[in-house]
């Protein structure tokens, strides 16, 4: 199975809780896979109740910790465009993080 497949699984198992281990996938270099890893973060994103957003913020915290260390990469946030949705939650997601200015 490939990676693109298995990331609409998850994105069809409806588990909030995986949003975190999509970031890197919504990095990826292949086309494909982050675009299907932006549209389950969007699809599960949608789906979380207001008792949920404190966990995502802790899992987040962490996952980005990952995403930088792990792989060296970041959000290209001057290519995020703010009026889709997609990018919208992707840069919401973004305000989880360890580093505190």
């Amino acid at each position: 199975m490939d990676t693109a497949a298995v990331i609409r699984r998850i994105d069809q198992s409806g588990e909030v809780s995986a949003i975190p281990f999509l970031l890197t996938y919504a990095l990826a270099q292949n086309r494909e896979v982050q675009t299907t890893a932006r549209a389950a973060i969007e699809r599960l994103y949608r789906l979380m109740t207001a008792l949920e957003l404190l966990p995502l913020d802790e899992a987040l915290r962490t996952s980005w910790a990952h995403v930088e260390d792990w792989y060296g990469q970041k959000l290209p946030v001057r290519k995020l465009r703010p009026d889709e949705s997609q990018d919208l939650i992707m840069l919401g997601l973004m305000c989880s993080h360890r580093i505190v200015h």
